[in-house]
Parts: structure tokens; sequence; C-alpha cells
């Protein structure tokens, strides 16, 4: 993969948190055959600074596939899990993990992933 990242001590300010993505968290409801039906639902909104990272290529299923990682760096909050995902820009952006840094932190960053069953 190439990195497309900048180097470390990059530094976001308020003004940089310009793109408005939704979080998206999947429920879960029983159906009438025993099964259970999927649907994702927005659960907030947030404006972020949105940087990709790395683009590449990657096998998935049998398939090899496009691959995109971002980096979203938004106010901190602790209403983000890693089961959650991104809508931005007409895509899915997976979660693949965040930094909240330091308890003094202003900002965290999401890093996501898409290309791969989005």
């Amino acid at each position: 993969m190439k990195s497309l990242g900048q180097p470390g001590g990059r530094r976001v300010t308020p003004g940089d948190l310009t793109a408005l993505v939704v979080f998206e968290a999947e429920t879960r409801t029983a159906d009438s055959y025993g099964g259970a039906t999927q649907f994702w639902g927005e659960a907030f909104r947030a404006y972020a600074a949105v940087e990709p990272l790395f683009v590449g290529e990657r096998e998935h299923t049998g398939a090899v596939r496009n691959v995109v990682q971002y980096r979203f760096t938004i106010y901190r909050t602790a209403a983000i899990d890693e089961q959650m995902r991104i809508r931005w820009d007409g895509r899915t952006h997976n979660i693949k993990g965040f930094r909240l840094g330091g308890p003094q932190e202003l900002f965290m960053d999401v890093i996501t992933e898409t290309g791969l069953g989005d």
C-alpha cells in the first residue's frame, strides 16, 4: 500500500472540521421467520477533517479490491465504537479503530477503510 498521510506532528484546528459525516449504528430486529433483519440507522452527525491515509489493493472473498483508508478527525466523544460505520461522500466507511490521545485532547482520530464489502 502507498502511504498518502502526512508525517507526524500535524495540528488540526476547529476550522479544519469542514466535512459533515454521519455515524451509523447497526440494529438487528427479529423477523417473523425466526431470523433477524439488519438495519443501519443514523446515530449522530459530526463535522470532521478528512484525510486519505493509504490507497492500494487487497484480496477479499476471492477478488482483488481497491482499498482506501481515511482518517476522520472529529471533536472527542465517547459515543463511538468500532461496530459503527461512517457515511460520507456517498460511500460507506468501516471503522477500523480510533485514537483518543491524552485526557486533555480536544480531538480524536477515527480510522476507516472503504472498498471491502461496501
